[in-house]
Protein backbone atom coordinates (compact mmCIF):
# COMPACT_ATOMS: atom_id res chain seq x y z
CA UNK A 1 0.00 0.00 0.00
CA UNK A 2 1.34 3.45 -0.74
CA UNK A 3 2.95 5.84 1.61
CA UNK A 4 3.24 3.22 4.14
CA UNK A 5 6.13 2.26 5.81
CA UNK A 6 6.94 0.18 9.39
CA UNK A 7 8.44 2.79 12.13
CA UNK A 8 11.89 2.07 13.99
CA UNK A 9 9.87 1.57 16.59
CA UNK A 10 8.13 -1.58 15.17
CA UNK A 11 4.88 0.43 14.28
CA UNK A 12 3.38 1.29 10.89
CA UNK A 13 2.78 5.02 9.72
CA UNK A 14 0.55 6.34 6.57
CA UNK A 15 0.93 9.49 5.72
CA UNK A 16 -1.08 11.85 2.87
CA UNK A 17 -1.75 15.29 1.91
CA UNK A 18 -5.72 16.05 2.10
CA UNK A 19 -7.41 19.21 1.69
CA UNK A 20 -3.88 20.93 2.16
CA UNK A 21 -3.08 19.17 5.28
CA UNK A 22 -0.88 16.06 5.95
CA UNK A 23 -2.51 13.45 7.76
CA UNK A 24 -0.58 10.92 10.25
CA UNK A 25 -1.75 7.63 11.22
CA UNK A 26 0.33 5.32 12.99
CA UNK A 27 -0.87 1.72 14.31
CA UNK A 28 1.09 -1.61 15.66
CA UNK A 29 -0.02 -3.58 12.96
CA UNK A 30 -0.28 -3.60 9.37
CA UNK A 31 -3.99 -4.76 9.23
CA UNK A 32 -5.36 -2.19 12.25
CA UNK A 33 -3.55 0.66 9.83
CA UNK A 34 -5.11 -0.64 6.44
CA UNK A 35 -8.38 -0.76 8.49
CA UNK A 36 -8.09 2.87 9.32
CA UNK A 37 -6.99 3.64 5.72
CA UNK A 38 -10.20 2.53 4.19
CA UNK A 39 -12.50 4.15 7.01
CA UNK A 40 -10.69 7.41 6.13
CA UNK A 41 -10.63 7.52 2.39
CA UNK A 42 -14.56 6.31 2.92
CA UNK A 43 -14.74 9.47 5.06
CA UNK A 44 -12.67 11.59 2.39
CA UNK A 45 -14.81 10.18 -0.71
CA UNK A 46 -18.26 11.26 1.20
CA UNK A 47 -17.08 15.08 2.21
CA UNK A 48 -16.25 15.12 -1.67
CA UNK A 49 -19.66 13.94 -2.87
CA UNK A 50 -21.15 16.42 0.07
CA UNK A 51 -19.05 19.29 -1.31
CA UNK A 52 -20.07 18.55 -5.04
CA UNK A 53 -21.54 21.99 -6.89
CA UNK A 54 -25.05 19.77 -7.90
CA UNK A 55 -25.16 18.71 -4.18
CA UNK A 56 -24.69 22.09 -2.40
CA UNK A 57 -27.07 23.88 -4.98
CA UNK A 58 -29.86 21.39 -4.19
CA UNK A 59 -29.13 21.74 -0.61
CA UNK A 60 -29.64 25.30 -0.93
CA UNK A 61 -32.46 25.38 -2.92
CA UNK A 62 -34.63 23.19 -1.07
CA UNK A 63 -33.49 24.20 2.72
CA UNK A 64 -33.23 28.09 2.11
CA UNK A 65 -35.14 28.75 -0.85
CA UNK A 66 -38.27 26.80 -2.09
CA UNK A 67 -40.12 26.82 1.32
CA UNK A 68 -39.88 30.77 1.24
CA UNK A 69 -40.81 31.25 -2.70
CA UNK A 70 -44.17 31.57 -3.86
CA UNK A 71 -45.88 28.72 -5.85
CA UNK A 72 -45.77 30.73 -9.59
CA UNK A 73 -41.98 31.41 -9.03
CA UNK A 74 -41.02 27.97 -8.43
CA UNK A 75 -41.11 26.93 -12.09
CA UNK A 76 -38.60 30.01 -12.87
CA UNK A 77 -36.23 28.82 -10.07
CA UNK A 78 -36.44 25.12 -11.36
CA UNK A 79 -35.87 25.38 -14.91
CA UNK A 80 -32.75 28.24 -14.21
CA UNK A 81 -30.83 25.47 -11.59
CA UNK A 82 -31.81 22.52 -13.65
CA UNK A 83 -31.64 23.85 -17.11
CA UNK A 84 -28.43 26.02 -16.79
CA UNK A 85 -26.51 26.56 -13.42
CA UNK A 86 -26.49 22.63 -12.45
CA UNK A 87 -25.27 21.68 -15.59
CA UNK A 88 -22.67 23.46 -16.44
CA UNK A 89 -20.85 22.74 -12.75
CA UNK A 90 -22.46 19.92 -11.61
CA UNK A 91 -19.80 17.11 -10.95
CA UNK A 92 -17.19 19.92 -10.00
CA UNK A 93 -15.98 19.96 -5.91
CA UNK A 94 -17.33 24.05 -5.26
CA UNK A 95 -14.00 24.93 -4.18
CA UNK A 96 -12.70 24.08 -7.29
CA UNK A 97 -14.90 26.57 -9.01
CA UNK A 98 -12.56 29.65 -10.11
CA UNK A 99 -14.10 33.36 -10.04
CA UNK A 100 -13.08 32.71 -14.03
CA UNK A 101 -15.37 29.88 -14.55
CA UNK A 102 -18.56 31.47 -13.64
CA UNK A 103 -17.88 35.24 -15.19
CA UNK A 104 -17.29 33.60 -18.63
CA UNK A 105 -20.55 31.16 -17.62
CA UNK A 106 -22.60 34.66 -17.68
CA UNK A 107 -20.71 36.12 -20.56
CA UNK A 108 -22.27 33.45 -22.42
CA UNK A 109 -25.77 35.10 -21.81
CA UNK A 110 -24.63 38.07 -23.93
CA UNK A 111 -27.96 38.02 -25.66
CA UNK A 112 -30.09 38.02 -22.69
CA UNK A 113 -29.92 40.50 -20.15
CA UNK A 114 -32.24 39.36 -17.80
CA UNK A 115 -30.79 35.73 -17.70
CA UNK A 116 -27.51 37.29 -17.01
CA UNK A 117 -29.03 38.93 -13.98
CA UNK A 118 -30.85 35.89 -12.73
CA UNK A 119 -27.39 34.06 -13.19
CA UNK A 120 -25.90 36.37 -11.32
CA UNK A 121 -28.13 36.71 -8.28
CA UNK A 122 -28.53 32.96 -7.93
CA UNK A 123 -24.84 32.36 -8.05
CA UNK A 124 -24.12 34.59 -5.57
CA UNK A 125 -26.70 33.14 -3.27
CA UNK A 126 -25.52 29.85 -3.58
CA UNK A 127 -21.65 30.60 -3.10
CA UNK A 128 -22.58 32.76 -0.14
CA UNK A 129 -24.19 29.76 1.54
CA UNK A 130 -21.46 27.40 1.01
CA UNK A 131 -19.34 30.37 2.28
CA UNK A 132 -21.32 30.27 5.78
CA UNK A 133 -21.07 26.66 5.95
CA UNK A 134 -17.36 26.81 5.22
CA UNK A 135 -17.27 24.61 2.29
CA UNK A 136 -15.14 27.22 0.57
CA UNK A 137 -12.49 29.54 2.12
CA UNK A 138 -13.04 31.78 -0.27
CA UNK A 139 -15.97 33.50 -2.31
CA UNK A 140 -15.65 33.58 -6.25
CA UNK A 141 -18.32 36.01 -6.55
CA UNK A 142 -17.83 38.77 -4.74
CA UNK A 143 -15.71 40.02 -8.05
CA UNK A 144 -18.52 39.01 -10.54
CA UNK A 145 -19.78 41.68 -12.53
CA UNK A 146 -22.56 42.01 -15.23
CA UNK A 147 -21.14 42.48 -18.98
CA UNK A 148 -22.14 45.66 -20.65
CA UNK A 149 -24.93 45.51 -21.98
CA UNK A 150 -25.36 44.56 -25.26
CA UNK A 151 -27.70 46.98 -28.17
CA UNK A 152 -31.18 45.76 -27.33
CA UNK A 153 -32.91 44.44 -30.08
CA UNK A 154 -36.13 45.90 -30.89
CA UNK A 155 -39.11 43.86 -30.52
CA UNK A 156 -42.00 44.41 -33.11
CA UNK A 157 -45.51 43.75 -32.26
CA UNK A 158 -47.83 41.68 -34.94
CA UNK A 159 -49.28 43.78 -37.72
CA UNK A 160 -53.12 43.92 -37.79
CA UNK A 161 -52.74 41.63 -40.98
CA UNK A 162 -50.13 39.04 -38.75
CA UNK A 163 -52.89 39.06 -35.83
CA UNK A 164 -55.65 38.53 -38.52
CA UNK A 165 -53.50 35.24 -39.71
CA UNK A 166 -52.50 33.90 -35.83
CA UNK A 167 -55.72 34.03 -34.88
CA UNK A 168 -57.26 31.98 -37.69
CA UNK A 169 -54.43 30.09 -37.55
CA UNK A 170 -55.06 28.71 -33.81
CA UNK A 171 -58.18 28.27 -33.84
CA UNK A 172 -59.18 25.01 -32.49
CA UNK A 173 -55.42 23.89 -31.66
CA UNK A 174 -54.34 23.25 -27.94
CA UNK A 175 -52.50 26.68 -26.69
CA UNK A 176 -55.21 28.72 -28.51
CA UNK A 177 -56.98 30.11 -24.98
CA UNK A 178 -53.45 30.65 -24.02
CA UNK A 179 -52.43 32.69 -27.20
CA UNK A 180 -55.48 34.76 -26.91
CA UNK A 181 -54.96 35.35 -23.18
CA UNK A 182 -51.48 36.01 -24.35
CA UNK A 183 -52.76 38.67 -26.64
CA UNK A 184 -55.79 40.28 -24.43
CA UNK A 185 -54.67 40.10 -21.09
CA UNK A 186 -50.42 41.16 -22.13
CA UNK A 187 -49.26 39.35 -19.14
CA UNK A 188 -45.51 37.79 -19.16
CA UNK A 189 -45.40 34.05 -20.31
CA UNK A 190 -45.33 32.82 -16.53
CA UNK A 191 -48.29 34.93 -15.15
CA UNK A 192 -50.37 33.49 -17.75
CA UNK A 193 -49.31 29.98 -17.07
CA UNK A 194 -50.19 30.88 -13.51
CA UNK A 195 -53.37 32.09 -13.96
CA UNK A 196 -56.63 30.19 -12.41
CA UNK A 197 -60.01 30.77 -12.79
CA UNK A 198 -59.95 32.25 -9.22
CA UNK A 199 -58.30 35.31 -9.95
CA UNK A 200 -61.56 37.07 -11.68
CA UNK A 201 -64.26 38.70 -9.67
CA UNK A 202 -67.00 38.37 -12.41
CA UNK A 203 -68.98 40.82 -10.37
CA UNK A 204 -66.34 43.30 -10.99
CA UNK A 205 -64.85 42.41 -14.23
CA UNK A 206 -61.45 42.27 -12.61
CA UNK A 207 -58.87 39.54 -13.54
CA UNK A 208 -56.02 39.76 -10.78
CA UNK A 209 -52.48 38.74 -12.30
CA UNK A 210 -49.96 37.02 -9.99
CA UNK A 211 -47.13 38.90 -11.14
CA UNK A 212 -43.48 38.16 -9.81
CA UNK A 213 -41.13 40.34 -11.65
CA UNK A 214 -41.62 43.53 -9.60
CA UNK A 215 -43.60 45.04 -7.17
CA UNK A 216 -45.76 46.27 -10.07
CA UNK A 217 -45.86 42.96 -11.74
CA UNK A 218 -49.00 42.08 -9.16
CA UNK A 219 -51.96 44.01 -10.43
CA UNK A 220 -55.75 44.47 -11.01
CA UNK A 221 -57.27 44.94 -14.44
CA UNK A 222 -60.57 45.12 -16.25
CA UNK A 223 -61.79 42.34 -18.73
CA UNK A 224 -64.52 42.73 -20.69
CA UNK A 225 -67.89 40.15 -20.22
CA UNK A 226 -66.67 38.13 -23.27
CA UNK A 227 -63.25 37.44 -22.64
CA UNK A 228 -64.81 36.18 -19.36
CA UNK A 229 -67.08 33.66 -21.25
CA UNK A 230 -64.49 32.68 -23.03
CA UNK A 231 -62.13 31.86 -20.24
CA UNK A 232 -64.73 29.75 -18.79
CA UNK A 233 -65.61 28.19 -22.04
CA UNK A 234 -62.30 26.96 -22.40
CA UNK A 235 -61.90 25.78 -18.79
CA UNK A 236 -60.99 22.05 -19.33
CA UNK A 237 -58.24 21.37 -16.88
CA UNK A 238 -56.54 22.31 -13.85
CA UNK A 239 -54.42 24.26 -13.68
CA UNK A 240 -55.70 26.17 -16.30
CA UNK A 241 -53.21 26.87 -18.51
CA UNK A 242 -51.14 22.81 -18.20
CA UNK A 243 -48.41 23.89 -20.01
CA UNK A 244 -44.68 24.12 -19.23
CA UNK A 245 -42.66 27.47 -19.89
CA UNK A 246 -40.31 26.09 -22.63
CA UNK A 247 -43.02 24.21 -24.10
CA UNK A 248 -45.20 27.23 -24.72
CA UNK A 249 -42.06 29.60 -26.09
CA UNK A 250 -41.04 26.21 -28.31
CA UNK A 251 -44.56 25.56 -29.51
CA UNK A 252 -45.46 29.60 -30.21
CA UNK A 253 -42.30 30.02 -31.63
CA UNK A 254 -43.13 26.99 -34.23
CA UNK A 255 -47.02 28.40 -34.86
CA UNK A 256 -45.31 31.81 -35.65
CA UNK A 257 -42.78 30.67 -37.81
CA UNK A 258 -44.88 28.26 -39.91
CA UNK A 259 -47.17 31.71 -40.41
CA UNK A 260 -43.75 33.07 -41.50
CA UNK A 261 -43.90 35.70 -38.81
CA UNK A 262 -40.37 36.46 -37.87
CA UNK A 263 -41.19 37.02 -34.00
CA UNK A 264 -41.12 35.53 -31.02
CA UNK A 265 -44.02 34.68 -27.52
CA UNK A 266 -42.84 38.26 -26.21
CA UNK A 267 -43.68 39.93 -29.83
CA UNK A 268 -47.47 39.57 -28.36
CA UNK A 269 -47.32 41.29 -25.01
CA UNK A 270 -45.83 44.33 -27.54
CA UNK A 271 -48.80 43.72 -29.42
CA UNK A 272 -51.04 43.94 -26.43
CA UNK A 273 -49.57 47.36 -25.77
CA UNK A 274 -49.92 48.73 -29.38
CA UNK A 275 -53.34 47.84 -29.22
CA UNK A 276 -54.18 49.31 -26.26
CA UNK A 277 -53.19 52.35 -27.43
CA UNK A 278 -54.79 52.27 -30.11
CA UNK A 279 -57.73 51.49 -28.03
CA UNK A 280 -57.47 54.83 -25.89
CA UNK A 281 -56.49 53.86 -22.92
CA UNK A 282 -54.73 56.35 -20.83
CA UNK A 283 -51.04 56.42 -20.21
CA UNK A 284 -51.41 55.50 -16.38
CA UNK A 285 -54.08 52.40 -17.41
CA UNK A 286 -51.63 51.00 -19.86
CA UNK A 287 -48.48 50.89 -17.32
CA UNK A 288 -50.84 49.20 -14.60
CA UNK A 289 -52.44 46.78 -17.24
CA UNK A 290 -48.80 45.48 -18.15
CA UNK A 291 -47.24 45.61 -14.74
CA UNK A 292 -44.56 47.91 -16.04
CA UNK A 293 -42.70 49.87 -13.01
CA UNK A 294 -42.94 53.46 -15.16
CA UNK A 295 -44.16 54.50 -18.15
CA UNK A 296 -41.40 55.12 -20.31
CA UNK A 297 -40.85 51.29 -20.53
CA UNK A 298 -44.40 50.77 -21.43
CA UNK A 299 -43.81 53.83 -24.14
CA UNK A 300 -41.09 53.91 -25.53
CA UNK A 301 -40.46 50.23 -25.47
CA UNK A 302 -43.43 47.90 -25.78
CA UNK A 303 -45.48 50.33 -27.56
CA UNK A 304 -45.06 50.77 -31.75
CA UNK A 305 -46.99 52.74 -34.20
CA UNK A 306 -48.14 50.30 -36.46
CA UNK A 307 -49.79 51.95 -39.94
CA UNK A 308 -52.44 49.44 -40.32
CA UNK A 309 -53.58 49.47 -36.80
CA UNK A 310 -56.96 51.37 -35.99
CA UNK A 311 -59.43 50.85 -32.74
CA UNK A 312 -61.95 49.72 -35.21
CA UNK A 313 -60.27 46.68 -36.68
CA UNK A 314 -58.87 45.76 -33.56
CA UNK A 315 -62.42 45.33 -32.39
CA UNK A 316 -63.27 44.00 -35.53
CA UNK A 317 -60.74 41.30 -35.64
CA UNK A 318 -61.06 40.61 -31.39
CA UNK A 319 -65.03 41.02 -31.07
CA UNK A 320 -65.39 42.07 -27.60
CA UNK A 321 -62.43 40.07 -25.81
CA UNK A 322 -61.06 43.83 -25.50
CA UNK A 323 -62.18 45.65 -22.59
CA UNK A 324 -63.68 48.72 -24.30
CA UNK A 325 -62.35 51.88 -23.44
CA UNK A 326 -64.58 54.80 -21.35
CA UNK A 327 -63.75 57.70 -21.25
CA UNK A 328 -65.33 57.99 -17.02
CA UNK A 329 -63.09 54.80 -16.59
CA UNK A 330 -60.75 55.92 -13.65
CA UNK A 331 -58.13 53.63 -11.57
CA UNK A 332 -60.21 53.70 -8.17
CA UNK A 333 -62.54 51.55 -9.87
CA UNK A 334 -59.76 48.62 -9.51
CA UNK A 335 -60.35 47.60 -5.73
Amino acid sequence: MKNVYKRKDGRYEYSKMINNERIYIIKPTKKELENEIRELKQKTKSIKNMRLFKNIVLEWYHNFKEPYIKASAKANYNTTLNKHIIPSFQNKSINKITFKDLQLFINKFHDKRRMQEILMQHLKAIFNYAYSNRYISINPTTALKLPKKANKEIIKPLTIKEQEKLLKAIKGHKLEAFMYFSLIIGSRRNETLSFKMEDIDEDKQILHINGTKTQNAQRDIKISRDMIEYLKAHNTCKPYFNFTSDYVTKQVTEILKNLNINKTLHALRHTTATNLFYLGYKDKQRQQYLGHANITTTNNIYTYLENDVTKDNIYKIYNKLYYEFDDNFDDKNLT
